[in-house]
């Protein structure tokens, strides 16, 4: 954080999201494996879940989408996203946003109605801008009520 009310994160690839991602998306090939339907009905949910990872590891955990955020900035009251393809993307943050000390959490509305989740572990930014974020997001007095959820507690701001 520069100045003032300014907040710049830049994201990287994050081998803690890609592993969260191939948990979930494992216990979910897990979860229709036991259950007691038919084969192809399992077959057919296991390959929707392959493609579903695929797609999430790609936009999320390796950020090789061409939407993929890259960047994060908010300045003179105005959040502007950088994806992966050079484009900036003026955005409003949405509730909830989730800040607790090994993950920042926060989903973005473009004008034309595109939704943006930014989800950033500690090996995704640089320790300073992460923990610059985190006080930002909390005591920031502009930002419209954003509703943080911080060690087990819950708190509202703005």
């Amino acid at each position: 954080m520069t100045p003032e009310g300014r907040l710049e994160i830049r994201i990287a690839p994050s081998s803690s999201m890609c592993m969260l991602l191939v948990l979930a998306h494992g216990l979910a090939i897990s979860g229709v494996l036991l259950s007691a339907v038919e084969v192809y009905i399992k077959v057919a949910f296991i390959l929707t879940v392959i493609l579903s990872l695929i797609f999430c590891i790609r936009r999320y955990g390796v950020l090789r989408h061409p939407l993929s955020v890259v960047s994060v900035l908010f300045h003179d009251g105005v959040w502007l996203l950088t994806c992966r393809n050079g484009q900036e993307v003026p955005a409003r943050l949405e509730l909830p946003v989730f800040v607790v000390s090994f993950l920042v959490a926060m989903n973005f509305r473009d004008g034309r109605g595109r939704k943006f989740s930014v989800a950033i572990f500690p090996d995704a930014a640089n320790e300073t801008q992460l923990r610059q974020c985190r006080v930002f997001l909390k005591y920031h007095p502009n930002l419209g009520g954003t509703k943080m959820v911080s060690e087990g507690s819950s708190s509202s701001s703005g």
